[in-house]
């Protein structure tokens, strides 16, 4: 099983008061001989129905100082999930959720703002104090 992050709990919380439910904890991604493990999937619904299903990588970037050897693995990771549920003819979109504070350093970097650009990855941005969504980037 894999290790929690340690803003992990705050995420969640952020994203159930933005309306979303767990479904899986952690959720299991199988391909033809591993099985890789996200945080979770969860979905929204309206009125009852399934409104959105996504799968959620949550990466905390607690220490500025390995937050680009934290990026590199985020990266290689959201690059895997996102080809196994390819491999799994899935459209559930894989988002990667990541502090407030972690985001505005990493955006300082041209390169990863690029990088995050170029491969494509959806981000959540968390305010882990106040426990709420602030933004989506698709």
């Amino acid at each position: 099983m894999p290790a929690i992050d340690a803003c992990e709990p705050q995420v969640l919380h952020a994203l159930q008061k933005d309306h979303w439910a767990i479904v899986s904890k952690p959720f299991a991604i199988r391909t033809n001989t591993h099985t890789v493990y996200a945080d979770c999937l969860l979905e929204r619904q309206n009125n009852g129905h399934n409104e959105q299903a996504i799968i959620l990588e949550v990466k905390c970037f607690s220490n500025p100082q390995t937050d680009l050897t934290e990026f590199y693995t985020a990266v290689g990771q959201y690059q895997f999930y996102r080809a196994a549920v390819v491999a799994n003819q899935s459209t559930t979109p894989i988002y990667l959720a990541i502090p407030e504070l972690a985001f505005a350093r990493l955006m300082k970097d041209n390169a990863t703002a690029i990088a995050i650009r170029q491969n494509d990855i959806k981000l959540v941005v968390i305010d882990i104090m106040k426990e709420e969504v602030v933004q989506w980037l698709p």
